[in-house]
């Protein structure tokens, strides 16, 4: 039997720091949606510690998200959202609450996760 195509209207292509460095490291918050701020958030953490896998890891988001074709009718979004340097379930409900923001400013229906 065949298997069906999906096809995806929005695409959310989507960095997690679970731990919190971007904003221990750079001062800004997250959530943080649009290419712009995204690069402005990765160079931001690379100046700040040059050796930051989240840096490498938004930049690595920012190349998929350039890479998404731009198909008539098919919308895309970048977004970043951060946990908590403590980690575990606080960090995990941060995560969420920022993920609900991102996702009703842009209510995707496919998802591409780049973490580090």
């Amino acid at each position: 039997m065949k298997q069906k195509e999906v096809s995806f209207r929005k695409t959310l292509v989507l960095n997690v720091d679970r731990d919190g460095d971007i904003e221990k490291k750079t001062g800004l918050k997250t959530p943080v949606m649009g290419r712009k701020r995204a690069l402005e958030i990765a160079n931001k953490l690379l100046l700040a510690d040059p050796e930051e896998a989240d840096g490498n890891a938004i930049f690595a988001a920012i190349k998929v998200f350039d890479e998404i074709g731009g198909e008539e009718g098919k919308e895309k979004q970048i977004a970043v959202v951060s946990g908590l340097e403590s980690g575990g379930i606080k960090a995990d409900r941060k995560i969420i609450t920022e993920l609900t923001k991102v996702l009703r400013e842009f209510p995707a229906d496919n998802v591409i996760l780049v973490t580090d």
